[in-house]
């Protein structure tokens, strides 16, 4: 765009420019409008600011002053996002007949013992079954969260639940059973959680989720470490732990 004295003003612009941007885009294009008619030989600035002044430094001035703070409209959009609040990840149900299972294990270092917990829920969030037990000779939270899963599988074969996700928030545990080969000091057990997972359920996953979506199992786990083993009745969760 070129101002009457033959110089140039640039707006820069994005291809990934917005709808939300478009008043802003307006709002330069009038500024440089305005600045278009009256530019001389004077600073570019100095005629932004005495527009600015005309204007009282309304809404769209602090609007521009926001917009002309970066480099281009890329950067722009960068800065909106960083200032956005990402909401909150939650425990999401399970679509159609596939019923969850959340597990986690719990494990205190330098202790030979540790906990796990399953709960199991349906479409609609309803609590199928929840258990929660002790396992000994471990020394690490690997071993009780894989512990965990087997116990999921186990409840779910009880259950004649068919289609199974199960969730997990120990992402090295996850990696270690839908990873192809197995390369593990539990190799073995790893072999034989992969195994009932194969062949008794029409279909069954395993997935990472944020310890905020595995919250439930997670209490249990820790209520599960002074026990021997306790199948819970869904409403004596309540109380226990975060549904």
């Amino acid at each position: 765009m070129t101002t009457e004295n033959g110089g140039q003003l640039h707006l820069l612009a994005s291809s990934s420019l917005r709808d939300d941007g478009l008043h802003s885009l307006l709002m330069v294009l009038r500024v440089v409008q305005e600045v278009g008619k009256e530019a001389s030989n004077g600073d570019t600035q100095a005629r932004i600011a005495d527009y600015s002044a005309s204007e009282g430094k309304g809404k769209e001035y602090e609007e521009y002053k926001a917009l002309t703070s970066y480099t281009t409209f890329d950067e722009l959009n960068k800065a909106k996002k960083q200032n956005v609040t990402e909401p909150t990840p939650r425990w999401s149900a399970p679509r159609g007949d596939f019923l969850k299972a959340n597990v986690d294990g719990a494990y205190n270092p330098g202790e030979n013992h540790g906990g796990w917990g399953v709960i199991i829920r349906d479409g609609k969030g309803q609590v199928v079954a929840a258990k929660a037990g002790r396992v000994q000779n471990v020394n690490e939270a690997f071993m009780t969260g894989l512990c965990a899963v087997l116990e999921a599988l186990k409840m779910a074969q009880v259950l004649g639940i068919g289609q199974l996700i199960i969730e997990s928030d120990a992402q090295l545990l996850v990696n270690a059973i839908q990873r192809r080969d197995v390369d593990s000091p539990y190799a073995v057990v790893l072999r034989e959680a992969k195994l009932l997972m194969e062949i008794d359920f029409i279909s069954c996953d395993i997935r990472y989720a944020p310890r905020v979506c595995n919250a439930a199992a997670h209490e249990l786990a820790k209520l599960g470490m002074p026990l021997a083993c306790v199948m819970l009745q869904p409403m004596s969760l309540l109380n226990l732990v975060p549904m």
